[in-house]
């Protein structure tokens, strides 16, 4: 239960790591749903917009130096710089 005035929530899923290396087992999350309130309702799937991102180069860093890309915008900007020696 969270406060209408709170703007983010963490959501943390568990297993028993061990128990699943031995047994090869699968977990798997479906038909999940996160609700404003104090009660929850039946599950209703998404029905919202849903965008196909773009295939894109692997975007680079060396830990000075990285490309960007804003999903929200689709504009991908790489990044450069010049080394003199």
């Amino acid at each position: 239960t969270v406060t209408p005035t709170q703007t983010r929530i963490h959501v943390k899923f568990c297993t028993n790591q061990e128990d699943a290396d031995k047994s090869g087992t699968v977990v798997t999350f479906h038909e999940m749903q996160i609700e404003q309130g104090a009660s929850s309702t039946a599950y209703e799937p998404y029905l919202g917009q849903t965008v196909t991102l773009p295939t894109l180069s692997p975007p680079y860093g060396d830990g000075e130096v990285s490309d960007e890309y804003d999903a929200a915008t689709g504009v991908e900007t790489r990044r450069w710089k010049r080394r003199e020696m």
